[in-house]
């Protein structure tokens, strides 16, 4: 019996090595690389085991050098290398994508013109210069993480001209933001740091969906004209742009959202997700919002989004959307993916609590994918521990909106996303735009090294699939691919 003890006991040492091996095999199936740092003394293990940890290193290695290639094309192309803030080539890509979108509420176009670089540059040289570029962007930044939503925009367009697009944004909003800006980059002459002053001339002009770029920067460089003729260097509207359609009233939407949430009666919509490849089947829908007004004119999210940020309702749109949609999963087939807001996720005991119908139900659960824009990610320790409570729950976590956070690759590996979901942006007629073509190309190899799926977000033309079946892509979606409907309660359309 003593004898039989021992060779189980010699025997499962034995195996342990292998046993390893198995789980390095594992874990690179789910985008992980792991190495045995104990290695065994057989020889003959010893050898497997070295063998199977260079493997692993030599494809975390090739992971990395393409993500590394990824962000250089990226900063090469898109990114103003003395503030680090996107250039006007990014800055125009984006505005072009939210004005083409019918769902962008309207809002505010900051200018921002430091005056007299040329003479700032003379007489403190380039890199003293440059230097304080680089303090008046993060005051820029700093401003804009305060006092505008996440989807705003902030880029330096040419040389002391920066511009700030502020979808959703209501005009005391943006006066708010424009003064505070103003105070923050003229504290620069007050501390001695700049000789002059004004720093800087600030203007706002109020934009709505289907603006052109080229009329807005006009209409900027009129307002900067006024502010540096102005003593507060900031300029107010002109006449005839004073009544902003951002400008709603605030009571309506507080009262016509509160019940709403209250009462969860947000409307449902499905968006299908197609694989590029013919025939272009269904992978899953996205989950939209819409809410109805008191005529009964529907609303899409766009337009009352801002409202539930201003309110700080996020957590409450969240809850009701998970219900729903968890409600709606019982009920029918099919693959439903949602956006969850970044403080939402953040508090693990209530999605504990907003998961819980799924518990006991992991076919449903493996049906649920959850996603977060890359610029609500929370820090690493919340995510890792996010994706580890999904996992209990079987369900999935993708990104939508990638496209300007690329320092966060190197970290995709080891989170076992569900996809990626390339921001609108870069997609935008990628067919005749060949930078945006190099850069998704070189995005590609790098999700593709680690099997991570790339989904393109706002497809809309023919041209457009057709170049990014080309690339090998997984999947798509946008007006090409389908309206948002209705979500039907009838499984048989979901596939």
């Amino acid at each position: 019996m003593g004898g039989a003890a021992f060779g189980l006991l010699i025997g499962a040492l034995l195996l342990r090595p292998l046993n390893y091996m198995v789980k390095q095999s594992l874990a690179i199936t789910r985008r992980e690389y792991l190495t045995q740092p104990d290695l065994p003394r057989t020889p003959e293990f010893r050898r497997v085991a070295q063998a199977m940890n260079l493997m692993v290193s030599k494809l975390k290695m090739l992971f990395e050098e393409e993500a590394e290639r990824s962000e250089r094309l990226r900063q090469e192309a898109y990114q103003d290398p003395q503030t680090g803030l996107p250039n006007r080539r990014a800055f125009e890509m984006q505005f072009n994508d939210k004005s083409s979108d019918e769902e962008t509420p309207p809002g505010y176009l900051i200018m921002i013109r430091i005056q007299d670089l040329a003479g700032l540059n003379q007489q403190l040289g380039g890199q003293r210069t440059d230097s304080l570029l680089e303090t008046m962007a993060k005051m820029m930044c700093t401003a804009q993480k305060l006092y505008a939503e996440q989807e705003s925009v902030l880029a330096r367009l040419r040389g002391g001209e920066f511009a700030m697009l502020c979808p959703g944004m209501a005009e005391k909003e943006a006066h708010t933001l424009v003064v505070a800006l103003s105070h923050n980059l003229e504290s620069l002459a007050l501390t001695g740091e700049i000789d002059s002053s004004p720093v800087a001339a600030l203007g706002m002009v109020p934009f709505k969906h289907g603006d052109s770029l080229k009329s807005l920067l006009i209409q900027g460089d009129h307002a900067l004209t006024r502010a540096e003729s102005s003593p507060l260097h900031h300029a107010p509207l002109a006449e005839n742009e004073a009544n902003s359609p951002a400008e709603a009233d605030r009571h309506l939407w507080f009262n016509r959202l509160d019940t709403l949430l209250s009462e969860e009666r947000l409307q449902l919509f499905f968006q299908p997700v197609c694989r590029c490849a013919p025939p272009g089947d269904v992978l899953h829908h996205k989950v939209l919002a819409r809410i109805n007004d008191e005529q009964g004119n529907s609303i899409a999210a766009g337009f009352f989004l801002p409202w539930i940020q201003r309110f700080g309702w996020n957590v409450r749109l969240d809850q009701v959307m998970v219900k729903q949609t968890l409600d709606y999963l019982s009920r029918n087939s099919g693959t439903l993916a949602l956006s969850m807001s970044g403080s939402t996720v953040l508090d693990l005991n209530l999605m504990t609590q907003m998961l819980a119908p799924l518990k006991g139900h992991p076919e449903r659960a493996r049906r649920v994918i959850l996603e977060l824009d890359e610029n609500q990610l929370p820090e690493t320790h919340h995510l890792e521990a996010l994706i580890a409570l999904l996992g209990e729950y079987s369900c999935q976590l993708g990104l939508q909106h990638f496209g300007g956070r690329f320092n966060l690759i190197g970290n995709l590996a080891q989170w076992g996303l569900a996809y990626l979901k390339i921001d609108g942006s870069y997609i935008r007629n990628i067919d005749r735009e060949n930078d945006k073509k190099v850069f998704i190309e070189a995005l590609y190899r790098t999700a593709n090294s680690i099997d991570l799926p790339l989904i393109a977000e706002r497809v809309e033309t023919e041209g457009e699939l057709d170049t990014l079946r080309g690339m090998g892509l997984q999947g798509a979606m946008g007006r090409l691919l389908g309206e948002p409907f209705p979500a039907p309660d009838n499984t048989l359309l979901l596939k």
